[in-house]
């Protein structure tokens, strides 16, 4: 622990990923996206432990409220703006201004809906015969989708 550097720990030393204890941040996995709160933070030699616990939040997925997170040195990418567990695909993204960008992508939602509605939605195609819809992203869910991957994307 100490002082010491892990490789895949960029620009923030091991023993200091205790100190996001308590931080709002955006949890992305596979096609859940939450905004959660950090908690429970422990690190060993090795491991980093932690809980994730949702900060019900309109447009964002809220049917999970607290579940726990690890991850191995060897697999944890982390800086002061993003955390990664490569062999699980979690992402928590802490950047302030990621976070008002998610919340401002789904305030256009209806009350009651999420992105998720709004991703599996089905849409009127024009056809020249009978009326087809088809289920497609709609323009909330892309826009999200988009940001949180470009921001992966920028991190690494």
């Amino acid at each position: 622990m100490g002082s010491t550097m892990i490789s895949n720990v960029s620009q923030i030393e091991w023993s200091d990923l205790t100190s996001f204890e308590g931080r709002i941040a955006i949890y992305l996995e596979g096609m859940r996206v939450f905004r959660v709160r950090i908690v429970e933070i422990n690190v060993n030699h090795t491991q980093l432990f932690a809980k994730c616990k949702t900060v019900e939040t309109h447009g964002l997925d809220s049917a999970d409220k607290s579940w726990d997170i690890s991850a191995h040195a060897i697999v944890l990418t982390a800086t002061s703006t993003y955390w990664s567990a490569r062999y699980v695909g979690w992402n928590i993204f802490f950047n302030p201004t990621v976070i008002q960008r998610v919340l401002e992508i789904v305030s256009v939602l209806p009350p009651g809906k999420s992105y998720l509605d709004d991703y599996s939605t089905s849409r009127p195609v024009p056809s020249n015969s009978e009326p087809l819809s088809i289920c497609t992203p709609g323009t909330c869910a892309i826009e999200l989708f988009t940001l949180l991957r470009a921001q992966q994307i920028a991190e690494l």
